[in-house]
């Protein structure tokens, strides 16, 4: 009920000569203990009649939260029942994987973030082909835009492929246009000809026809079409964020293009310009003498120097990712961003002591995203690439270490604002208090969000003091031993270098794969 029906078709293997025939391979499939396929350290296997009642109850949760108004849109209201549910989740046949937190076992049913449930059947047509049938496979909410189901549909494609399983097949309720977008466009399903659609049978209530997964039929990588189907499906996985890294990419170049014009077609050039100062700048002046208040988001947009440009589009695109994915909403994104720019151009409008100073760059919309970064995942690590390459910092390190320089520095870039002691276009190329407001209404913006979230368990609803008092010195204590780690690491590759005898190599090298471990099991116990 409520799923899509697809149809991979796994190629022939030719191991053996015997021919098995379709119930051979599907009695094979159901009499399995163990999976072909080499599962993550965080994913299990379980049959579905062995699940714990704990277990099976926080599925059924899940199961009820992502999908109930859909069935009720579908098929009637109070169309779902958890009796019907549980009796098709117990079949014999029944079939899952489970996707946890974490690899500590014993696993709590709250450690659930996925699961798919799948049997091995035969088709319905005359071909009698052998199928796994995808039942559910469902994300808890806080992460979904993950790749955490794509993780888990390419292990029921490789068990498909080890099994010599026909086809995958699942089917999807009509009025959920954004399954059917992730099965066609990131997993290459197409429609199965028992479709209703294609057979000219009529369609019971709103389900969607039968997709199947033809890998033969996807585009090749290396052709021009495969690279723009490649650029589609990444630019759509996140099409806001990667919205605005383009637009930044735009007006650069049109910044750009006004020098080149100036050489060549000097009045061109000159009208560019001044079309770009007068949409993608900000000033006193034209926020308040012109009225263009358009300027006080547009001129997030606006990069003029190529370091500029960069490092503020770096940061927008890898610091909101993470972000945007833990948000799973383009308006919350977009809430948060916009507001960092708005605070940003009249904190710094109203600082500025020249009223015609133009404000261009993204760094005010930046800083408000890593401070909802910081209170929403205080323990996502980074690696460092300067000022020590390698180093890791967490979220919440990074966004009180860019608070902690604004708020010193502001005072300052204040003083030779409005002292008498320098002329009046003295002050600083960098927009501390801009910097500052974007931070601030990150983090209000965030307050405000959680506020909205407040009924939703899975939504994180820590505060930034309750994340400080609970996280800060544990981070900076990891971050000081995964320095002296990172040292060390570095000091055993000086010696294996230097090292003439292979004995001494070998040893300094499987020294440094220690080390390496040592600091990927510090990190992944604190995030």
């Amino acid at each position: 009920m409520g799923r899509a029906k697809k149809g991979s078709k796994a190629p022939p293997t030719s191991r053996s000569a015997i021919v098995l025939s379709t119930g051979d391979i599907l009695d094979a499939a159901r009499d399995l203990r163990e999976l072909p396929v080499t599962l993550g350290d965080n994913i299990t296997f379980h049959r579905g009649g062995k699940l714990s009642k704990a277990i099976l109850d926080k599925i059924i949760d899940i199961t009820r939260d992502n999908m109930k108004s859909s069935y009720d849109a579908a098929l009637g209201w109070d169309n779902w029942d958890d009796h019907v549910k549980r009796d098709e989740m117990t079949h014999k046949n029944s079939r899952f994987l489970l996707e946890w937190k974490n690899s500590t076992l014993p696993h709590s049913p709250d450690d659930l973030v996925a699961f798919v449930h799948f049997r091995f059947e035969r088709a319905d047509d005359d071909d009698q082909e052998s199928v796994l049938y995808v039942y559910e496979i469902q994300v808890v909410p806080s992460h979904q835009r993950q790749g955490v189901g794509r993780q888990l549909m390419q292990l029921v494609e490789s068990i498909a492929v080890q099994l010599g399983i026909d086809k995958i097949m699942l089917t999807c309720l009509k009025n959920r246009p954004e399954g059917l977008a992730f099965y066609k466009s990131k997993l290459h399903y197409e429609l199965h000809r028992s479709s209703p659609e294609i057979c000219e049978r009529p369609a019971i209530s709103d389900y969607l026809p039968p997709l199947e997964q033809r890998r033969d039929r996807r585009r090749r990588p290396g052709s021009i079409s495969g690279f723009f189907t490649w650029a589609h499906d990444k630019f759509m996985e996140r099409p806001l964020l990667n919205g605005m890294v383009l637009v930044n990419c735009i007006v650069y170049g049109a910044w750009r293009c006004t020098a080149f014009s100036f050489r060549v077609t000097p009045r061109e050039g000159e009208r560019l310009r001044r079309f770009l100062m007068n949409n993608f700048t900000c000033s006193w002046d034209d926020l308040v003498t012109k009225g263009r208040w358009h300027q006080s988001i547009l001129y997030g947009f606006s990069h003029i120097t190529f370091p500029h440009f960069i490092f503020n589009t770096w940061l927008l695109y890898f610091i909101g990712r993470p972000l945007y994915d833990r948000l799973g909403s383009e308006k919350e994104f977009g809430a948060i961003y916009v507001s960092g720019l708005l605070a940003g151009a009249l904190a710094e409008t109203l600082a500025c002591r020249n009223r015609t100073t133009p404000l261009v760059g993204a760094s005010s919309g930046v800083m408000a995203l890593l401070a909802s970064l910081s209170v929403l995942e205080p323990n996502r690590w980074w690696y460092m690439l300067f000022p020590i390459p390698g180093a890791t910092l967490s979220s919440m390190q990074l966004a009180d270490i860019n608070l902690a320089v604004h708020l010193v520095a502001a005072p300052a870039v204040l003083y030779r604002q409005f002292s008498r002691r320098f002329p009046p276009r003295y002050g600083s190329n960098v927009a501390y208090i801009g910097h500052l407001g974007g931070i601030f209404a990150g983090y209000f913006a965030t307050k405000v969000i959680q506020w909205r979230h407040r009924n939703d368990k899975s939504f994180p609803h820590e505060s930034w003091w309750d994340s400080h008092k609970r996280y800060a010195l544990l981070h900076w204590r990891f971050s000081a031993e995964d320095a002296d780690d990172l040292g060390e690491w570095m000091r055993c590759w000086y010696r294996a270098r230097q090292a003439y005898n292979a004995n001494e190599r070998r040893y300094y090298r499987r020294k440094m794969e220690v080390i390496s471990e040592r600091r990927r099991l510090r990190r992944s116990a604190l995030s």
